[in-house]
């Protein structure tokens, strides 16, 4: 993937995910130029990257997931695996992140992805 930040615009050159039924319901761009995909990803990690479980439920087999890439793309810097599945992504102006899980919950995370603020 390769992020073109002062644009605003994605081209994607990589695929994403694997091969069953992964998808990425939100994508935001971070001041510093990171990028934070939420998506739900079956046995689809980067190599040399390790989920972190953050909820009880969570597992490294559970699907919904936050995944931080450098801005230029090249380099996965976490991947967060928070729920069963995730539905929506967003962020306010102090970079927190706010993950729709469907029924499960509604979730609020530091910039990082590495804490749950509520």
């Amino acid at each position: 993937m390769t992020v073109n930040v002062s644009l605003s615009q994605f081209s994607v050159s990589s695929l994403f995910g694997g091969t069953d039924n992964d998808d990425i319901r939100g994508i935001v761009i971070q001041a510093d130029g990171t990028v934070v995909v939420a998506a739900n990803l079956t046995n689809s990690f980067t190599a040399g990257v390790l989920p972190q479980t953050l909820l009880g439920t969570a597992t490294y087999a559970s699907e919904g997931c936050i995944v931080r890439i450098l801005k230029d793309g090249r380099q996965v810097l976490s991947v967060t695996r928070l729920a069963a599945k995730i539905v929506d992504l967003s962020s306010d102006s102090k970079g927190n992140l706010f993950v729709a899980a469907g029924i499960e919950a509604a979730i609020k995370l530091n910039s990082q992805a590495n804490k749950i603020l509520w």
